[in-house]
């Protein structure tokens, strides 16, 4: 099948296929290396690089058609081609982009999520104001403003738990069995 243009020359519909998939491709890589720039550029069902993929597909499963099943009408192939298309594009979107949106790990932290941690002042706890706590976790470390829960000094290096959040971090020194 061909198509007739302006300028009178018919166009194959294999050279649309090879014209599409070299496009969609540059295209991918040209959004795998400037995404950063179009960061939130329709995200979700629509991304970019989703899409230029699956018109690659569109077109590679035009071209493979076209010449695996030569007796088949044009029209057919691209149907073909459409339909083996939108699959891929459900099956990627649900099974990699899902996936890999949720897997992202945040670098934000609720102070509400240190209730009940235990960490180590790096800053003396005076009575009646503020010091500072460290505390570790696998995702790594921070350190926090905190007031004694029971208006007790605490001095520097003791290990403290997290009584409650409240304006701010109470701790109270942390004792373990057989440390009274």
């Amino acid at each position: 099948m061909s198509f007739t243009y302006k300028g009178g020359r018919p166009i194959d519909l294999i050279t649309v296929y090879w014209w599409v998939l070299g496009c969609s491709l540059a295209f991918s890589v040209l959004y795998f290396l400037l995404g950063d720039l179009m960061e939130g550029v329709l995200d979700g069902f629509l991304h970019p690089l989703l899409m230029f993929g699956t018109l690659a597909v569109i077109a590679a499963c035009g071209l493979l058609v076209s010449i695996i099943l030569p007796d088949t009408t044009p029209i057919w192939g691209l149907v073909i081609s459409i339909i083996i298309g939108i699959v891929a594009y459900v099956l990627i979107f649900n099974f990699f982009i899902i996936p890999l949106q949720h897997a992202e790990s945040s670098s934000t932290h609720s102070i509400y999520e240190l209730e009940g941690r235990i960490g180590k002042v790096i800053t003396s706890i005076p009575a009646e104001g503020y010091g500072e706590v460290f505390f570790t976790s696998v995702s790594g470390s921070r350190n926090e403003a905190a007031v004694s829960f029971d208006n007790t000094p605490i001095p520097q290096g003791t290990k403290v738990v997290v009584i409650k959040i409240d304006e701010g971090v109470h701790v109270s020194p942390f004792y373990e069995e057989g440390e009274f």
